[in-house]
């Protein structure tokens, strides 16, 4: 995906594949993945759903000093044992950052950053107004002593 997607840390929907590599074994087959090599997610000809994540945003220096980052996904993994009421297993997700977003994945939203408002734009107060903020403050002070002193 493009670099500029991690630096915002943007929403993606992502649409995850039918099969998924075993983490286990890599593809080689365990005892965890029934010796397949994959985990299947859903069955044939069952649409995708769509996966909804939001990138943690990095520096540009951090992008420039790693190539990927793999994000633990919980939940979203293969099926549980067969006959457990467990819940599903640990995605992997590895994001590379790259020219062009694979098709697979798409911006669903865009994290609203404000920007920080000019120093020179704050003026500071006026004499006047700073006695003004010191009488409120001391006038409230009065009357919350009042109000203890009456309970």
């Amino acid at each position: 995906m493009p670099a500029r997607w991690l630096e915002r840390g943007e929403t993606l929907a992502v649409e995850l594949p039918r099969n998924l590599s075993c983490a286990v074994c890599g593809g080689g087959g365990c005892d965890a993945c029934g010796r397949a090599g994959a985990i299947t997610l859903r069955p044939k000809g069952e649409p995708a759903v769509p996966l909804e994540v939001t990138l943690p945003r990095l520096e540009p220096e951090a992008l420039r000093a790693q190539s990927a980052i793999v994000l633990r996904i919980p939940g979203q993994g293969g099926p549980p044992e067969p006959g457990s009421n467990g819940v599903r297993g640990l995605l992997l997700l590895k994001v590379t950052a790259s020219d062009e977003p694979d098709p697979s994945v798409r911006v669903i939203s865009v994290p609203s950053v404000r920007a920080p408002e000019p120093k020179e734009a704050r003026t500071p107060l006026s004499p006047r107004e700073r006695l003004q903020v010191a009488l409120a403050i001391a006038l409230a002070v009065v009357f919350f002593v009042l109000y203890l002193s009456l309970r």
